[in-house]
């Protein structure tokens, strides 16, 4: 998969199957693997639309759809991307070495009056549209690029699905050793049978975290992802998941500190829950633990 063109036709395949679930509001949609074509495709229609090329994207957002598909439509066009954990005390400096910010959500620290030319996305709040063209969410993106389609030039949006994605994506720390890690993580998600669930709640900001919802999406396996706690403890049955994606600190969270996750741990993961696959869990409490619940964990 090295461009768009070669990621939408690995979708059609799947056509109107169920491919992603998500909370809107209080109420639960479904994508197939059509509508996440059009999804990219109506990203691909803001960008040129907005004539966003070739910029600096800092990304600070949690693993997601979402943030998934910005990626590799930025990419797409020529944009260097840097996966970097949000931090409020640097903050300012990065939005000065950046054109384009993708975070969670909008920080009280955050003063828009210092970055008059950046473009923000806000991958799990409503936006207003008061506040555009400053700050979008991936939502109001689909519908400006759904109402400026027939604005587009054909042959340049061809051009763009058919560009091989740019390699100027860094991290904040060297991610070669991380190679092996997602060639295990893809030969999980292959075994994964067609008829099973997962969550994702992934929020370091590795080539983990890239790779996990494009390979779910490539190998058409079904998933939905959380942005925060409140959202993972109140939702994590409602799928009726075997498997969750999350973090090493996440997952120390969720099985040492019963405060924080708010629920007993049993009654947060529900019946369905099979099986737990994370990164660098070293703790030897931590692995007994789950291990106690029942639960397989896939330390990769």
């Amino acid at each position: 998969m090295n461009n768009l063109f070669l990621l939408r036709e690995e979708l059609r395949e799947n056509g109107e199957r169920l491919a992603y679930q998500f909370l809107d509001g209080l109420n639960w949609k479904q994508y197939t693997y059509l509508d996440i074509i059009n999804s990219i495709d109506y990203l691909t229609y803001f960008i040129i639309n907005n004539n966003i090329f070739n910029n600096k994207v800092y990304n600070t957002g949690s693993s997601s759809l979402e943030n998934t598909l910005l990626t590799y439509v930025f990419l797409s066009v020529g944009s260097s991307i840097n996966i970097s954990s949000y931090d409020a005390d640097s903050f300012k400096s990065k939005i000065k070495e950046n054109n384009v910010i993708i975070i969670d959500k909008i920080e009280d620290s955050m003063n828009f009056k210092d970055s008059e030319n950046n473009i923000y996305i806000t991958l799990n709040e409503t936006v207003n549209e008061g506040v555009l063209p400053k700050v979008y969410s991936p939502k109001l993106m689909y519908k400006f690029g759904l109402l400026g389609k027939n604005k587009i030039d054909e042959n340049k949006w061809r051009q763009i699905l058919n560009k091989d994605f740019s390699s100027n994506l860094t991290f904040d720390r060297k991610e070669e050793s991380n190679l092996r890690i997602i060639e295990s993580l893809e030969n999980l998600i292959i075994d994964i049978p067609d008829r099973e669930f997962s969550n994702i709640f992934y929020q370091k900001k590795d080539l983990f975290s890239l790779k996990i919802c494009a390979l779910m999406l490539i190998h058409k396996k079904k998933f939905t992802n959380f942005y925060n706690w409140k959202d993972l403890c109140t939702n994590l049955k409602e799928t009726l998941p075997t498997n969750l994606f999350i973090d090493s600190n996440n997952l120390y969270r969720l099985i040492e500190d019963e405060n924080f996750a708010e629920k007993p741990i049993q009654e947060l993961l529900g019946k369905n829950i099979k099986r737990i696959i994370s990164t660098d869990v070293i703790d030897k409490n931590l692995i007994q633990k789950v291990s106690s619940l029942g639960l397989e964990l896939i330390n990769l």
